[in-house]
């Protein structure tokens, strides 16, 4: 058998970092000036479809009944779906039979963007004593959502734009 251990990865909110400009927005009532900061952390909750890139057989060579060996998964077959869990960890491990798949993102955490990205991953024995073979993992990453917003004022009769309009978020 072969272990494969799938991670998801991507920017998660952090905190705010002001700019040293001395504008105290709690004494000022003006906006604070900054940016919001990210880091690439563990996701929970991706979804990964797991096929077999190959036929896939009984590793010990059983036979059946017409003399040819066990089909465990025709090529294409869907092997597995399963879900990367725990924030902290951001990770899914599954146990195979030897053999190559094929591992697509299906479903992107909540508030991530999809990707394209897929992997092809062979899980071949490399000596006798070996009972389970692990495979590198597989490492996928998502970009976080992101909006832009356009906040216009207008006048209300001719439509034009007014200048000098102060908004907060």
């Amino acid at each position: 058998l072969g272990k494969l251990t799938i991670r998801k990865t991507g920017e998660v909110l952090t905190g705010w970092q002001s700019e040293p400009d001395g504008i105290d927005p709690w004494m000022t009532g003006e906006a604070e000036n900054g940016n919001f900061t990210y880091e690439t952390r563990p996701l929970a909750g991706a979804e990964y479809t797991i096929t077999a890139a190959e036929d896939i057989y009984t590793q010990d060579r059983q036979l059946d009944n017409y003399g040819s060996r066990t089909l465990w998964y025709a090529k294409g077959d869907v092997i597995a779906v399963v879900t990367t869990g725990d924030g902290t960890i951001g990770e899914v491990s599954v146990t195979l039979p030897l053999g190559s798949y094929h591992i697509a993102e299906t479903q992107p955490p909540y508030g991530y963007a999809g990707t394209d990205a897929a992997f092809d991953v062979t899980l071949a024995w490399d000596n006798q004593t070996q009972e389970i073979v692990v495979a590198d993992a597989v490492e996928f990453h998502n970009e976080r959502e992101k909006a832009k917003v356009g906040i216009y004022k207008t006048d209300l009769e001719s439509g034009k734009y007014l200048a000098g309009a102060v908004f907060n978020l």
